[in-house]
Order: structure tokens, then C-alpha cells, then sequence
């Protein structure tokens, strides 16, 4: 839900939601606005309910009516010029006097530094988190510190402004998930910008990119998950033609460049034909099937036979099971595919891979690999799973 927001959108979104078998449903930018447009009442926080009558808690109703947590976004740190907040108190945003504010997204920044500044934030989340049954935070700032001045800090301490900002976002969030323990908050910032020890102390789960690509996303993935563990990186099936790129790519390599991490589909299900809701049932069913080995898992990322190819697994500590999926970026009929080597296996095992019904030994499958089959077709996605067998098992499958 983006800007223009109804309750009948809510419904029926929320409708579609269930019958693919998710679990959240957020409600974004818009629920606030007194139009649809990003120009106006960020810092006030009060639901248009010209749009929403009955408020949040009544949508909130509506999704938890179908068996869905609600979820909902704010940009708490943002103040645009044209919001109540900002007539009447002008001196909490960062500016540097005697200059203009510079905008980002029509949008000033908050002076976290300021204690007045802070509480009112708290306030403001809290009446949401106890009276609105919200169930998650999507916490979002779409812009970076620009202006970076306080005026609430004497001569000698502006330069500690920045610092004091961060101090002050700490402050806000010790005092959120201190109270409300079971609210979950997804960290969101500037495609990124925040993914970063000090933030995932307070939130469990990061939005690594605004960019949804699933070409894009093997690289931004690729590099993040070198620092940080996948079930903290959100990673979302969104729409074609990509809103960031243009580029086309398809359902199941979207999902399959999301399946590893933290998956969410971010689209009008609406809009999607009736085979494509199918088709994202069936792929919420297996994630969920599989999704708290896979989190708990030993996630690795392989060397490729060339930059065309992306290859990532996830495999039991106790190797007694492995996804493995590659990715070819695009189809090049003057190149050999090359060989794919797992990781994480017993060399000593067998292992059946579930999808073609062929047995290879652990030893094999690490040092000489796999191959892929040929496939005329750019961003495709190649998933293999394999299950550790015994012996008899083993003779049994080569006999069938």
C-alpha cells in the first residue's frame, strides 16, 4: 500500500495475502498524508482517516481479521515544511542559521540531539504500538544528514552534532524495545545506508537495498551476507519491470535471489494473473517448510567459473542436507557453463539430489561439482537440493 490508501485496498490486499500464505502485511507511506503526495504532513503522524476511516486500529483489525500481523511504516526522523510539527516548532530540525535547509524527498531532518525531540517521538510510536495493535515497525529515512547543526548545542559542541544524532536514535529505540519486547523493528534506511552492527542491536532484520532487482540483488546480497548472517537481510519478490531498473526478470528467479534471506513480496497481488498467485502460494508454502534450517544454517558463498554466474548454499551443520542455488546472469552460447563445486558436505556420504532423483558421493560433489544444463535464457536461477543417504539407500537409487 503506497500513497493512496483505502480500506477496501487494505481488504482485499489483505485477502489476497492469506490465500498466498503470508504471514505480515504492511501498510506504507500514505496512511498520513493529506493527499497523495510525498509534500506533506511528515512529522505529524496523524491518520488521514478521510482515507482510513476508523484509523489505524481499525485496519489493523481488518489484517489481523485474516490472520495476518500488521505492520506499519513511519519515517520518524523526517519533518517536511508543510506539516503542523514544523509551523509550530521550526528549531527541531537540523539546520545551520543564516542558510536555507536543504530537502531531501521535501523532507528536513529531525534534531535527535534534542531530549524534547526524542520524547515526542517516543510518544508518538507508543500510541501507535499500544493503541493501534501494531505488530512491527518498518522504521525508514529515505534521505541522508544534511545541515548537520543543532541548535540546541552550544559553540563548542557543534561539531558533536552528528554524533549526538546517532545517541539520540539509540535513546529512542532502547526506550521502544524496551517496552514493547515483541514488536519487531525492520531497520530501513536510504536503501541501506544504517545496515550496521550498532542499528541491528535494536533491530532484528535490515532492508539491505531499495533496489528489489533480482539481478541487482545477487551482487548487493552477495556483499552484505560477508558481514552479516541472511536471516537478518530482507530480501523481497517485487514486481516486473523492476521500479528501480525497467529490467524484466522472471517469478522464480525473483524468489529464488530472495529464498535464502529474510523473503517478502512486495506487490500488488491485485495486479497479479491468477497463475502468478498460484505460483507465490506455492513458493510461501516451501519457504515455509524449509526457512528455520535454512536461517540456522552454514550459508556460503562459491567461487564461479566466471562473473556470469552467482552460486550461494545453505547446508545443515550436521551436512545431512543442502540447497544450492546458481545463478546465470545471462545466456552466452560462445561459453561453456564450467563446473560448480558445494560446500559443507560429508565427502564420506551420499547424497541425493530431490530433484532429478541422481545419487553423488559428497567427495564428488565438492571437488569436481556439478554442472548446469543449457538454458537459452538470461537471470535464470538453477536450484539443487541435496539429502545425505545411507549406503542401502544409496544402492536403492541407483537400482530405480
Amino acid at each position: 500500500m503506497y500513497y493512496d490508501v483505502s480500506m477496501d485496498k487494505i481488504k482485499t490486499q489483505a485477502e489476497l495475502a492469506k490465500q498466498a500464505g503470508l504471514e505480515l502485511f504492511v501498510l506504507d507511506d500514505g496512511w498520513f498524508r493529506a493527499d497523495n503526495s510525498s509534500n506533506t504532513s511528515m512529522g505529524d503522524w496523524q491518520c488521514n482517516e478521510a482515507k482510513l476511516p476508523g484509523g489505524i486500529r481499525r485496519a489493523s483489525e481488518t489484517v489481523h481479521a485474516k490472520g495476518l500481523k500488521f505492520v506499519l511504516w513511519f519515517e520518524p526522523e523526517a519533518i517536511c515544511k508543510n506539516s503542523t510539527l514544523y509551523r509550530m516548532c521550526p528549531d527541531w530540525a537540523l539546520h545551520i542559521p543564516g542558510y536555507p535547509p536543504v530537502e531531501g524527498r521535501h523532507e528536513y531532518l529531525l534534531d535527535l540531539t534534542r531530549q524534547e525531540v526524542r520524547d515526542y517521538l517516543v510518544g508518538m510510536l507508543e500510541a501507535y504500538l499500544q493503541g493501534g495493535k501494531v505488530d512491527y515497525i518498518k522504521w525508514d529515512m529515505n534521505r541522508p544528514l544534511t545541515d548537520v547543526c543543532s541548535s540546541a548545542l552550544g559553540h563548542g559542541q557543534k561539531g558533536e552534532t552528528a554524533h549526538r544524532y546517532v545517541l539520540g536514535l539509540y535513546e529512542i529505540l532502547e526506550r521502544i524495545t524496551a517496552d514493547y519486547p515483541s514488536v519487531l523493528i525492520e531497520g530501513c534506511s536510504s536503501g541501506g545506508a544504517r545496515f550496521d552492527p550498532g542499528m541491528l542491536y535494536y533491530v532484528g532484520q535490515n532492508w539491505a537495498s531499495d533496489n528489489t532487482d533480482a539481478y541487482d540483488r545477487m551482487t548487493i546480497q552477495d556483499g552484505f551476507s560477508l558481514l552479516y548472517p541472511p536471516v537478518a537481510i530482507g530480501a523481497h519478490v517485487s514486481i516486473t519491470p523492476n521500479h528501480q531498473t525497467g529490467r524484466t526478470t522472471p517469478l522464480d528467479t525473483r524468489y529464488q535471489a530472495a529464498r535464502l534471506f529474510n523473503l517478502g513480496y512486495e506487490l500488488d497481488l491485485a495486479k497479479c494473473s491468477e497463475t502468478e498467485r498460484d505460483v507465490i502460494a506455492r513458493q510461501v508454502s516451501e519457504h515455509k517448510r524449509e526457512r528455520t534450517w535454512m536461517q540456522e544454517g552454514i550459508f556460503s558463498r562459491h567461487e564461479v567459473p566466471s562473473k556470469n554466474y552467482v552460486m550461494w548454499s545453505v547446508a545443515r551443520p550436521d551436512r545431512s542436507e543442502c540447497q544450492i542455488l546458481i545463478f546465470q546472469k545471462f545466456y552466452d552460447p560462445l561459453c561453456c557453463h564450467g563446473n560448480f563445486r558445494l560446500l559443507e558436505l560429508d565427502p564420506e556420504a551420499d547424497y541425493l539430489e530431490t530433484g532429478s532423483g541422481q545419487v553423488f558421493g559428497g567427495d564428488e560433489l565438492m571437488q569436481i561439482g556439478l554442472t548446469v544444463p543449457l538454458v537459452k535464457e538470461d537471470f535464470h536461477a538453477f536450484p539443487f537440493h541435496f539429502l545425505r543417504i545411507e549406503d542401502g539407500e544409496a544402492e536403492l537409487q541407483s537400482e530405480s
